[in-house]
């Protein structure tokens, strides 16, 4: 809610919400807010807000989402930075999930010929 009240961007949606949540503490926001206010936000703001959420999650656990250029580097078997593997564990917990999401990452890019 703090990144809509200071929103400074040009998504009219977000634009609404900043002016109707201007002044109020981020407690009044969440107790006047709605689900269907934040299912709003979330998919009808060009993703806007979504995206800013996955950033702020991804900085604050070590930019998991990074992945390397080099498709040696991203298959890694080990799971290191830089690896689809060390993505899925970072955003699960679990190195099982980390080898599941390696495998229907690299599945889809065989299915599209990559």
């Amino acid at each position: 809610m703090q990144y809509i009240q200071r929103y400074a961007g040009s998504e009219p949606l977000l634009i609404q919400y900043c002016d109707a949540w201007a002044g109020m503490t981020a407690e009044d926001v969440c107790t006047t807010s709605t689900n269907a206010d934040w299912d709003a936000l979330f998919r009808n703001s060009n993703f806007e807000l979504a995206r800013e959420a996955i950033r702020r999650h991804n900085a604050a656990g070590g930019h998991y989402y990074w992945l390397s250029e080099d498709r040696a580097v991203t298959d890694g078997a080990v799971g290191g930075s830089g690896t689809v593997r060390h993505a899925g564990k970072t955003v699960s917990g679990s190195g099982a999930y980390g080898n599941t999401l390696h495998d229907r990452v690299f599945q889809m890019l065989a299915a599209l010929g990559l």
